[in-house]
């Protein structure tokens, strides 16, 4: 049917642009962590799956810069009651949480958790240094505008693990998980972060275009880029930039209900059983189902299922 073609070809032409900077893509493929064979997913398992995720996110960071002021660092995880250590945006061996779940829940929960954030942490990791590379190879990694980028992104991923951390625990809360336990179930709690990578994608690229006009302006009046390069940022109050990060953060939200709305053609006065009617025959032609063998609508479906969440937020 030519609606079908039509609504393919709307959402390809309406969606490519919102995590697209310059031509690089803020969108991060997931491999979703399954396996048919029963019995397989024991608490060694997920710890082997989680030291090579440490490994990889090693030589990435090896091999990329990053501001001096993220080479260490802690954070507060004051909800749930422990401090965590960190480097770069977000790679850390989340020892302390596992010592903090593993009495709260059990090891083989917590052994779940940190694979869960340890998988998050490297699909953003790898996907912030392929862009970032493209975009900011030879400046300065202590450069103001590139320490902007690194500590927003670096909030980004830490409240996207908080988030991570709260779905967990509501998960498990009610169920005995343990190598025995249906395996979907197991893989659903891993896979938690695919659920917060648009977020991050939206917050990825918004800073991107702030950082790249920024330095534009700096580099076409010269002595705007000499006075900053020579700020020291850690002489910046951290209010300061927790005011940025939050405006930033605001921006991003305000903005993604009018993305929502121009994803699914609509407008804020469209009803919502407008919307259910829209929904329906956008995810019945781009279902990953009916599509098999395209990843391109994997990702379609999940920027629908997305922009979904977001409409129903605000219309119910």
């Amino acid at each position: 049917m030519s609606w079908k073609r039509d609504i393919k070809r709307y959402v390809n032409d309406n969606s490519k642009n919102l995590f697209n900077v310059d031509g690089n893509s803020t969108l991060i493929f997931w491999n979703n962590f399954h396996s048919n064979k029963p019995g397989i997913y024991t608490e060694g398992l997920f710890l082997k799956e989680v030291k090579i995720l440490f490994d990889k996110i090693e030589a990435i960071l090896a091999y990329n810069p990053c501001p001096i002021k993220l080479k260490e660092y802690s954070f507060n995880f004051s909800k749930y009651g422990y401090i965590e250590n960190f480097r770069g945006i977000g790679f850390s061996y989340f020892k302390e949480t596992f010592t903090t779940f593993k009495e709260k829940k059990d090891s083989y929960k917590a052994a779940i958790l940190v694979y869960a954030l340890t998988k998050y942490s490297h699909a953003t990791i790898e996907k912030f240094y392929e862009v970032y590379g493209k975009m900011f190879e030879t400046q300065n990694p202590n450069d103001y505008n590139i320490v902007n980028l690194f500590e927003t992104m670096k909030m980004t991923m830490i409240e996207q693990m908080q988030n991570i951390i709260d779905v967990f625990i509501i998960k498990t809360e009610k169920i005995e998980l343990s190598p025995k336990a249906e395996n979907y179930i197991i893989e659903e709690i891993i896979d938690i972060g695919d659920d917060f990578t648009l977020h991050w994608a939206r917050m990825f690229r918004e800073i991107l275009v702030l950082a790249n006009e920024s330095m534009s302006f700096d580099q076409e009046f010269d002595f705007i880029a000499n006075k900053k390069r020579n700020i020291n940022w850690n002489d910046i109050e951290e209010d300061n930039f927790d005011e940025f990060f939050e405006k930033t953060k605001t921006m991003v939200i305000s903005s993604e209900y009018d993305e929502a709305l121009k994803y699914f053609n609509l407008t804020r006065q469209s009803e919502y059983d407008e919307f259910k009617k829209v929904y329906r025959k956008i995810a019945k032609a781009i279902h990953p189902d009916v599509n098999k063998g395209n990843p391109d609508f994997d990702i379609e479906m999940k920027k629908v299922n997305y922009y979904k969440s977001i409409i129903e937020k605000y219309m119910t």
